[in-house]
């Protein structure tokens, strides 16, 4: 019952966070006069498949940029895992249809996070109105691990064809399985496509 209230909250303070910044889905298109680069970026979130496992969805931002003829494809990830779990270990998978990848994580930063819910009801006075008071209050904790994932040129070619992507991380004995498939891989192949 803990753990679906942490994930409750984590969600939806990711989502709305998500939701309320327009950026949201959208591809974003910037011109970086500093570095002389071209860059596109997406924002994404997806939840794990498993139901009892402590990860329990992700957040990414897909990035590209152009300097001259350079590319790079990267993701600014983050997983949201419940407060006791096991950190992630240092590496994971990234499925490409059938084709698995074996990757490491780079700049790996870890965050709790709370969130803090009243309940309120009302209560009659003496002079039969009504006065509303706080009747409980909860607090629920997550933890953030943020790190970045590198895309090879074969792994953009590869995720250009493809028809669905599974991201595989794992934290002690738990499993989360992100999927991507239809319109948010759409988008993301029109993304590494930009350029």
């Amino acid at each position: 019952m803990k753990k679906s209230i942490i994930v409750f909250f984590a969600s939806i303070l990711l989502l709305s966070s998500c939701i309320l910044s327009s950026s949201y889905g959208k591809l974003i298109h910037q011109t970086d006069s500093f570095r002389n680069a071209q860059t596109v970026s997406l924002r994404l979130r997806f939840n794990t498949e498993e139901k009892h496992s402590s990860i329990y969805g992700i957040a990414c931002d897909f990035y590209a940029e152009k300097v001259s003829v350079n590319k790079q494809y990267k993701v600014f990830t983050t997983v949201l895992r419940t407060e006791s779990s096991f950190s992630l270990e240092d590496s994971f998978f990234l499925a490409i249809d059938d084709k698995i990848y074996h990757l490491a994580k780079q700049k790996t930063k870890i965050q709790t996070r709370s969130s803090v819910s009243e309940t309120t009801g009302n209560v009659m006075l003496s002079d039969s109105t009504t006065a509303t008071v706080v009747t409980g209050v909860s607090t629920s904790t997550w933890k953030e691990e943020q790190f970045v994932i590198q895309f090879s040129d074969e792994q953009v070619t590869e995720i250009l064809k493809a028809n669905k992507l599974l991201f595989r991380f794992y934290a002690g004995s738990s499993i989360g399985t992100s999927k991507v498939q239809g319109s948010d891989l759409e988008k993301i192949k029109k993304l590494l496509s930009t350029f």
